[in-house]
């Protein structure tokens, strides 16, 4: 393949200004959700671009990105701050997706073909793989190639759209990371299967809401575990009961 003027063999492939931007924003999102950035942290444009290896202006287009979407604010000297995070928005943000992902699992059961099955299946050989090597980044690869094709067997662009939209708020390294998440996905993923060529759609809702539901328990216990909230934010005991009975 001939390399683009200005380019060596070996270099480094040029992005697009606005997929560069795109890119930046998306690293950002996961180091907010994973609680590498804190709220009230502040966010500075040339110690940014220095981490991410790349130049000054990508940083503030996915900034200003990040700020229309409620993640960050204006802070001083041309910096940005992290916006609060709660128990809430975290939970918010996996109740909407696995909503969207019900009603597209629901749909791509509707025009299942053997092929269709074939193929997600495929998907979740590899994901068994790379969780038994503890591949982080082809745990990563496999987890989103399943749900792209289980998207794209609905045949619902937008909405399939709308749920890649919304998968760039979950830090998928961190689940990557984590070997008992992989393990479950995997069995998770399985169950999805054979209710998908049942077309039992109770089980598929039931089983996708419950992949959501893990994934925000998870996320939540993380962040708890590394103090992004203070203990005072915690609800107490007895609240905690009540609202269980």
């Amino acid at each position: 393949m001939a390399t683009t003027p200005g380019q060596g063999a070996n270099a480094r492939p040029r992005r697009r200004r606005s997929q560069l931007s795109d890119d930046v924003a998306r690293e950002l999102r996961s180091w907010i959700m994973s609680g590498k950035l804190r709220p009230g942290a502040a966010i500075h444009l040339d110690e940014t671009a220095t981490e991410l290896d790349v130049s000054i202006t990508p940083v503030r287009d996915a900034l200003l990105t990040l700020c229309g979407e409620g993640f960050v604010e204006p802070g001083h000297r041309r910096g940005f701050v992290v916006t609060e995070l709660s128990r809430e928005d975290v939970l918010d943000i996996f109740w909407l997706q696995s909503h969207v992902a019900v009603e597209l699992a629901q749909r791509a059961a509707r025009h299942l073909t053997p092929a269709g099955i074939d193929a997600l299946q495929q998907h979740i050989e590899q994901l068994r793989t790379a969780v038994a090597a503890r591949d982080v980044d082809a745990i990563a690869n496999a987890e989103f190639a399943f749900h792209r094709e289980l998207n794209h067997l609905a045949r619902a662009s937008k909405l399939a759209w709308l749920s890649l939209k919304m998968s760039w708020y979950a830090p998928h390294r961190m689940y990557s990371t984590d070997h008992t998440w992989g393990e479950f996905a995997v069995a998770s993923h399985e169950r999805l299967i054979s209710a998908l060529r049942e077309a039992n759609m109770t089980q598929i809702a039931a089983e996708t809401q419950v992949l959501f539901a893990d994934a925000a328990q998870r996320l939540l216990a993380h962040l708890e575990h590394i103090g992004v909230w203070d203990e005072s934010e915690l609800p107490a005991a007895d609240t905690l009961a009540d609202s269980s009975s």
